[in-house]
């Protein structure tokens, strides 16, 4: 679960991504069953054509949802992380 609500340009740090990336690859291989990125602004968009090409097979895993929609789907009632709840 990856929380991108205030998520500027400022933060695009695109080597950080790839290192991030290889980490999870060499690391963690198989480890992901959904990505969610959540509640991400429009700004995004632009850094994520960039990050996508780097998750390889990863990529189809990766959900952008809302708060909303992850406390719903993936938490039981009253479990979700206060920061989603919250939203």
């Amino acid at each position: 679960i990856i929380d991108l609500q205030n998520f500027s340009p400022l933060q695009a740090d695109l080597e950080f991504a790839a290192f991030l990336v290889r980490a999870m690859h060499d690391y963690y291989p198989g480890r992901f069953a959904r990505i969610l990125l959540v509640d991400a602004p429009d700004v995004f968009r632009d850094f994520w054509v960039s990050v996508r090409p780097l998750l390889h097979r990863y990529a189809q895993l990766a959900d952008f949802v809302t708060a909303k929609d992850v406390c719903a789907r993936y938490f039981a009632p009253g479990e979700a992380p206060a920061e989603l709840q919250r939203r």
